[in-house]
């Protein structure tokens, strides 16, 4: 049976009072470093918490990512593009970047890609909030060449190391054995993961699928829609991809249900 396995690392109790947001990214198909992870990552965080947690930190002794941060606040919309650029990971002229915040170099290697999450992370801890990461299709690190994978896994291991409050990671993936999924881990990642259950989610049944179904179609209806919940296809429509689905001996998990939709 296929399950998607859920390991949940955290620096400090979930119940810390403060405020928790989440960013959701899935593993590219053919990562090369953390870099590529890491543009992920902070490319789907909010900005306007971004920019707010990092101009508040104090002067002097955060560089780079304060004047970014007050640039991400206070400048032009142009200057906000070229800094968001710089954080992100990208490659904004340098000449840009010198001119609106004074940065003279990018952000384009694991280890600037290591100490600029760190910085970000704990500038978000001094605001009391807590980054919640989901990495989904985390078995895509199983292809990588080891020295890949273990410098991937190393990043992300000197990240938490530099954290100790405020974040949180849930590892995603699908694999028939849960042996298999944590093979994935590094020995120093299964020593944060600790004797924590994992969870470890089945195919879903009738019933749950075609819920499943409604529930996402509900997710991007425009406010105050109150037509069909299946539209644009019927209950009927879905309830027989589904029938069709347990008749080939297709497992209702997610991807496999949208997957037969877009033949209705």
């Amino acid at each position: 049976m296929l399950y998607h396995l859920a390991y949940r690392l955290q620096s400090a109790p979930a119940t810390q009072a403060g405020r928790a947001v989440p960013v959701i990214i899935e593993m590219p198909e053919k990562v090369r470093s953390f870099h590529d992870v890491y543009r992920r990552i902070v490319g789907g965080m909010p900005v306007d918490v971004v920019a707010s947690a990092l101009s508040s930190l104090p002067a002097g002794a955060a560089g780079d990512m304060k004047q970014a941060g007050q640039v991400l606040m206070h400048g032009t919309g142009d200057d906000k593009k070229v800094a968001w650029e710089w954080l992100t990971g990208g490659r904004p002229y340098i000449a840009d970047l010198k001119r609106v915040t004074g940065i003279g170099r990018r952000i384009e290697d694991d280890g600037a890609a290591t100490d600029a999450l760190g910085g970000i992370l704990a500038a978000l801890g001094k605001q009391r909030v807590r980054l919640v990461l989901l990495m989904d299709e985390f078995q895509r690190v199983g292809v990588l060449k080891k020295e890949s994978r273990d410098t991937l896994l190393s990043s992300l291991r000197s990240v938490f190391s530099r954290t100790p409050n405020y974040f949180s990671v849930v590892l995603a993936s699908a694999l028939r054995m849960e042996r298999n999924a944590l093979d994935l881990l590094s020995p120093e990642l299964r020593t944060l993961l600790g004797r924590r259950p994992t969870l470890s989610l089945p195919e879903m049944s009738e019933a749950e699928a075609l819920e499943f179904v409604g529930g996402r179609f509900h997710f991007f209806r425009p406010a105050g829609f109150n037509g069909d919940p299946f539209a644009p296809f019927t209950r009927e429509c879905v309830s027989g991809v589904i029938d069709l689905l347990k008749e080939k001996g297709r497992p209702l998990i997610p991807r496999e249900i949208l997957q037969a939709l877009t033949y209705c």
